[in-house]
């Protein structure tokens, strides 16, 4: 059976996506589960994913603003990106599978897009040093562009440097930040230079997004882990298979170690396939609503050690580097005991 066939018969089996979500296709949308008959919207692609989902894509550009660094949400980058409907769709098809609900908003990957270039040049897999030469902007770009489409399947037409301070009310930020007793994160700016703020979640160190990923509600624990189990059920064989498939020198030292790492994101993704419920530690045995929350906490913290090892196969699509690999023995490290933490029933 043909894609547009599936589209056809999808409204009998799916409930039906909102019309303003259709309508917003390639404005406030990026994406949309096709739960309607064609004709398809102008410029609408439609694709389809690993589990038999019909999707309409806008093949874009789209325009967002961002702000690299936390401590400075002036300095801004305006970011043109688009999906790439002639190219290889799996990257993407994989991250509507896995992160998107059923609608994928340009304000939802503008804030995607944000935490994984911060967390980028917070781990040093991109730099972008003050007054930056021509030589290192050119470094920077090539390394966005692979971290953009490694990460989420999309290809970065144009990245500028842009102002964002007449856009951002930095009192209120502080404000918020003292409020909080946490520093904060500015928010993204998409098209129309408004968006959701960010907040800090203090987990292992690690920085995470609000909402923990596309579509989780903020707050919402069981969503949160449903979330970070879905992605990491769906993404650790991915990500095994872009490590496998690194290219590399011979005799570099680096195939024993290789074969260690791909051994351990195979038990990862077993751990995932057999994690046990958030909400039980055994049949009729109801874990406490704290516990629950800790679980959770450590579901998203996997799901940033997920979203670290993206970013390290980003900064090697041109070969792997044994000098990197100890980074990626760490991040498997804190992926490993975060799977733990989230299976053990007490803290």
């Amino acid at each position: 059976m043909g894609l547009l066939a599936k589209m056809r018969g999808l409204a009998a089996r799916e409930p039906a996506v909102g019309r303003s979500a259709a309508d917003g296709l390639g404005t406030s949308v990026l994406a949309v589960r096709a739960a309607a008959q064609p004709p398809l919207p102008p410029d609408a692609v439609p694709l389809e994913t690993a589990d038999g989902v019909a999707w309409l894509a806008h093949s874009g550009p789209l325009r967002c603003h961002l702000a690299p660094f936390a401590a400075a949400p002036e300095l801004g980058l305006r970011l043109d990106y688009c999906f790439d409907a002639s190219g290889e769709r799996q990257r993407f098809a994989l991250l509507l599978a896995a992160e998107a609900g059923s609608v994928l908003t340009t304000d939802a990957v503008a804030e995607a897009l944000q935490e994984a270039v911060q967390g980028a040049l917070q781990r040093g897999t991109l730099e972008l040093p003050p007054c930056t030469s021509d030589e290192e902007w050119h470094a920077f770009r090539a390394g966005l562009n692979e971290l953009v489409y490694t990460r989420f399947g999309l290809v970065v037409e144009d990245c500028v440097p842009v102002d964002l301070h007449p856009a951002l009310d930095l009192a209120a930020q502080l404000l918020a930040a003292a409020t909080a007793g946490a520093p904060s994160a500015p928010p993204p700016l998409a098209g129309t230079l408004d968006a959701a703020p960010l907040a800090d979640m203090p987990v292992h160190g690690w920085r995470s997004a609000a909402n923990a990923g596309f579509g989780a509600p903020g707050g919402d624990a069981v969503a949160a882990d449903a979330l970070a189990l879905r992605r990491l059920f769906l993404e650790l064989p991915a990500l095994a298979a872009g490590m496998r498939a690194l290219p590399r020198q011979e005799c570099d030292g680096s195939f024993a170690p290789l074969q260690d790492i791909l051994r351990r994101l195979a038990l990862a993704a077993v751990g995932v396939n057999t994690m046990p419920a958030l909400t039980h530690a055994a049949p009729g045995r109801r874990l406490p609503h704290a516990t629950q929350q800790l679980r959770a906490a450590h579901a998203r913290a996997a799901q940033s050690a997920l979203d670290e090892g993206w970013a390290l196969l980003a900064c090697m699509r041109g070969g792997l580097d044994p000098a990197r690999l100890d980074e990626a023995d760490r991040i498997l490290s804190n992926l490993e005991y975060s799977l733990a933490q989230r299976r053990a029933t007490a803290p």
